[in-house]
């Protein structure tokens, strides 16, 4: 029984992070979540949390500028992407590159370069537990 209420609490952590990791666009991403952990030590002073997640752009997709809470640590799995994190430069990377976003960085862009082949990232955010979103749209500037 205790296996079982595990697994529903495992299923329900995720389903939650699906819902605060997704991007609500029609040429963004597909957000898959693979892990949700909460961290036993304090991340300066703050009960943290983990959250990995796989995120695939298809061809010509892109995401709108957003934030996240917390430091976000990205590994390519494939394709190339464009990324632009605050005033730094556009940056182009391929499967095995790595990138690092300061909380609260604004995340200017982020788009797939090929436009008929899927990009696919390993994201790995840290963030505040009580965040109710891990994606902050940036809003739009008149």
């Amino acid at each position: 029984m205790k296996r079982l209420i595990m697994i529903a609490a495992a299923l329900l952590t995720c389903t939650a992070a699906w819902r605060i990791t997704a991007h609500d666009t029609a040429h963004g991403p597909n957000v898959k979540p693979v892990m949700v952990q909460d961290i036993v030590e304090k991340v300066d002073g703050v009960v943290t949390r983990a959250t990995m997640a796989e995120v695939t752009w298809q061809g010509g997709d892109f995401s709108e500028p957003h934030r996240h809470p917390g430091p976000t640590f990205v590994y390519v799995l494939e394709g190339e992407i464009e990324t632009q994190v605050d005033d730094g430069p556009i940056l182009r990377l391929k499967a095995g590159d790595t990138l690092y976003e300061p909380s609260k960085a604004l995340h200017r862009v982020t788009r797939n370069v090929h436009p008929d082949k899927p990009a696919k990232i390993l994201a790995l955010h840290l963030h505040p537990v009580d965040a109710k979103e891990l994606v902050i749209p940036e809003p739009i500037q008149p």
